[in-house]
């Protein structure tokens, strides 16, 4: 099991940020829950050190942004199912979620994939829970802006995520704490 500790916050990265939500999954005794009290960096790192660094997975950071940059995630309701889904993957152990940051326009990972799993497939899964979950929600409101996200695609009538999200592997202490 897994503990997600998620806490709002206005300063991201020496910037003022609205509407954020800052998080980090870690171990909790077999027991699930949420609290705002978080783990330090340092904590982090030795914990990636002991237990993660081991694989043949390396830690990545993912940065996914919503459909032209547009403001979805500041309402709750859609951060919410975000950290749902993040959840449900670690859960599943298909990977370790070890900070993560939801901004109004795109969420920030770091991440690994857990043994066998494959990033395109955890991050495919992600991504496609997540946007049925924004349109379903869209929808059920009789929210017009779900027309911001519609889209003329063979694959599908709408689109919530950018293409080809931004990932980078972390291959230093050093890059890890700048992200984090």
């Amino acid at each position: 099991m897994v503990l997600l500790a998620g806490t709002p916050t206005r300063a991201v990265g020496g910037r003022q940020q609205e509407h954020c939500l800052r998080g980090i999954l870690a171990e909790a005794d077999g027991v699930y829950m949420t609290t705002s009290q978080g783990l330090s960096a340092f904590e982090i790192i030795e914990y990636i050190t002991i237990y993660g660094m081991n694989t043949a997975y390396h830690v990545e950071f993912l940065t996914a942004t919503i459909l032209n940059w547009q403001k979805l995630l500041e309402d709750d309701s859609f951060k919410q199912i975000i950290i749902n889904s993040l959840q449900w993957l670690t859960i599943q152990k298909r990977c370790k979620i070890y900070v993560f940051v939801i901004m109004p326009n795109h969420i920030h990972l770091l991440w690994q994939m857990e043994d066998g799993n494959k990033r395109k497939e955890v991050q495919g899964a992600l991504f496609s829970y997540t946007a049925h979950e924004f349109q379903k929600i869209l929808r059920e409101k009789n929210d017009a802006a779900l027309l911001d996200y519609r889209v003329n695609a063979k694959d599908r009538n709408y689109q919530f995520w950018q293409r080809n999200p931004m990932v980078k592997e972390c291959w230093s202490e050093h890059f890890f704490l700048q992200k984090m």
